[in-house]
């Protein structure tokens, strides 16, 4: 492996522009964001975070730019393609399947087509049985990983705003991503739940993820994001840590004097 191949960044966004009718929501954006790195994307309100984020998912066409996922170009792919390349985001009202049981949300986010490669196999029903017992396993690791084991029979839809967030993140970690992007993941949450939701968050890195991170929460976004991407009137206007950009005199006058 070549040093530039070893250094080559996770995500590329390069003059990126969206537009809603007059208004530029984003506004000529660029910027990229290591691998296997935790990185905090945060502006004021109106700054075109929410809309960059549904525009690297895929939720949102591209007007003109580019986003490319190591080495591969997303404009112009739907969100569920843009899924298959290993990009999976979360909202901010945590979604779950709620009359199935803690355990099944879990199996229900595993990739298909290790299943549809096992029915195709001459081993039928013993290889599937085999690869629903790994599946299983790995549910359950992430579970008591997460510490939702005390709630994985019950219906999801019993479960707090708290451990409903867990258990995305659970089914996120199923999918093993390359790229994860969370928005505003401590959003309706109880702050106690905050240190644990760290330690997920942490997890998918752990696990091979890059997580780009939507939060206003600037204590939360210190403690975990390796970098911060500061956006304002769809313009990066500041990346490095939080300490860096205290003495960035836009940040400051854009959104810390602000916060």
């Amino acid at each position: 492996m070549t040093n530039a191949t070893a250094e080559a960044p996770a995500l590329v966004v390069n003059d990126v522009w969206r537009s809603f009718g007059g208004v530029k929501a984003v506004n000529g954006c660029s910027f990229e964001v290591k691998k296997n790195s935790i990185t905090g994307l945060v502006g004021p309100n109106g700054a075109g975070k929410s809309t960059m984020i549904n525009l690297i998912s895929g939720l949102l066409p591209v007007e003109k730019g580019e986003i490319v996922l190591d080495g591969e170009h997303l404009e112009g792919h739907t969100m569920d393609a843009i899924s298959r390349k290993g990009l999976i985001r979360t909202f901010q009202v945590a979604r779950e399947w709620p009359k199935l049981t803690v355990l099944e949300n879990v199996l229900a986010a595993a990739p298909a087509g290790n299943r549809e490669a096992v029915w195709r196999s001459m081993f039928g029903r013993r290889a599937l049985a085999r690869q629903e017992a790994v599946l299983e396993a790995r549910a359950r690791a992430l579970l008591v990983r997460l510490n939702l084991t005390a709630v994985i029979d019950i219906p999801a839809g019993r479960l707090s705003g708290g451990q409903k967030r867990l258990l995305e993140f659970a089914r996120v970690a199923m999918v093993a991503p390359k790229m994860v992007l969370l928005d505003e993941p401590l959003a309706g949450v109880n702050p106690v739940l905050g240190d644990e939701l760290a330690r997920a968050i942490h997890g998918l890195r752990d696990d091979g993820a890059t997580v780009i991170l939507v939060e206003h929460n600037l204590g939360f976004i210190e403690r975990n994001c390796d970098t911060v991407i500061v956006m304002a009137t769809g313009q990066v206007i500041g990346q490095g840590s939080m300490q860096d950009l205290r003495t960035n005199k836009a940040v400051v006058e854009a959104y810390l004097g602000q916060a």
